[in-house]
């Protein structure tokens, strides 16, 4: 399956991991380790807080408003999939004829809250906030947020051609609505 919004593929080993992926220059990061989950933002290619420990690292998600680049491993010790999702290089690939040539028929998006017990929510210094789940987990997050939006690019289906949601991608972090 061609996937029109995928803009470069790549397997990286683990020693390589964190120098290729801040080729992403600025926008928002995800790292998901064994142990943790760590956001921060990324300025002229350079992470705040700083990516380390490649060798628990899972998954990592650059990414901002038009693109994201993953990359992941099912365990540690193994190379990582890296894939760019971008939004731009998506229209380019498209005729805007007929329904799945159209950008809006080919995405998703969908805004989700994100599990805040609002009575322990603290600034954390340096544009951090510092939230609490309503189960206790603790987390940081680089802007002062209340819903994650998530955008879902939709395919179809090689061996039964039915649409079907083939990747998604983080596009942001979201204030609360008024």
């Amino acid at each position: 399956m061609h996937k029109k919004w995928i803009k470069n593929r790549a397997v990286i080993p683990e020693s390589e991991i964190v120098r290729n992926a801040l080729q992403f220059a600025d926008g928002m990061y995800m790292a998901i380790y064994t142990d943790r989950v760590v956001c921060g933002r990324i300025t002229d290619g350079k992470a705040e807080p700083g990516i380390a420990d490649a060798e628990r690292l899972l998954e990592l998600r650059m990414f901002d408003r038009d693109s994201e680049f993953r990359a992941y491993r099912d365990t540690v010790g193994k190379v990582f999939n890296c894939r760019t999702a971008d939004d731009r290089f998506f229209k380019e690939n498209l005729d805007g004829s007929g329904f799945d040539g159209i950008f809006e028929n080919r995405i998703y998006d969908e805004i989700h809250y994100l599990d805040i017990d609002e009575t322990k929510t603290a600034d954390a210094g340096e544009g951090f906030m510092a939230y609490t789940a309503t189960g206790g987990g603790q987390y940081k997050l680089p802007v002062r947020a209340r819903r994650i939006k998530l955008r879902s690019y939709i395919d179809y289906a090689p061996d039964t051609g039915n649409l079907q949601i083939a990747d998604w991608r983080i596009v942001g972090f979201l204030p609360e609505v008024n």
